[in-house]
């Protein structure tokens, strides 16, 4: 008999249209949820072995049929050829855990996770639609190198006279403040970023 939950531990990944931090509510493919699309090179040695993993799961849970949506996809270039990298999406409608290298828990309210940063991911597959498809569900999140989302753009204009000037009230932004903390039992990664105590109490979520 088919297991009904398969857990999963990526390799290091690079993230990109992270959503680890809040759920997904803006844009065209809004579905409110907790998600992040990350992809690796199959010349990665422990990329290709998650590869395996991913259809030996398929196989156990009575869903490797050709023509079932999958949760790792092969990504190909803009012509239509493939690039030797794949692609998980793992996404769940619950918040992720999120520790740091250590396995220290981070509050995610102080950490932002960017495109470009590389993580691991945890979860579990599970099928669904009558053994139609296989989903990954993600509920834990480990950052191994931090890119933050406002190191992805910057701005440095000569100023322009006669244009628009913004209100002091009007400059900068709050991001806001949490006292959520979240964890998740996960090896640690060594020489990758690291964060304070302060960030996390170590308090279980309940995902």
């Amino acid at each position: 008999m088919a297991s009904a939950k398969i857990k999963f531990t990526t390799p290091v990944l690079t993230v990109s249209y992270p959503n680890y931090n809040s759920p997904d509510t803006d844009g065209q493919y809004a579905d409110g949820k907790f998600k992040g699309k990350c992809s690796g090179p199959l010349t990665d040695p422990k990329v290709a072995a998650f590869k395996a993993q991913v259809l030996e799961a398929a196989k156990e849970l009575g869903v490797a049929k050709k023509g079932n949506t999958m949760p790792l996809t092969a990504l190909k270039d803009d012509n239509d050829e493939l690039t030797g990298y794949v692609q998980i999406n793992a996404k769940s409608k619950f918040a992720p855990a999120i520790v740091d290298a250590r396995g220290k828990p981070v509050n995610p309210a102080k950490v932002k996770i960017g495109t470009g940063s590389t993580i691991r991911v945890q979860g579990f597959f599970e099928a669904y639609q009558d053994g139609k498809g296989m989903s990954a569900r993600l509920t834990g999140v480990q950052i191994v190198n931090l890119v933050e989302p406002n190191d992805q753009s910057s701005a440095d204009f000569d100023a322009v006279e006669g244009g628009y000037s913004a209100d002091d009230d009007d400059i900068g932004f709050d991001i806001g403040t949490s006292d959520d903390d979240a964890w998740f039992d996960v090896n640690s990664v060594s020489g990758s970023v690291d964060t304070s105590e302060d960030d996390g109490d170590g308090g279980e979520l309940d995902i």
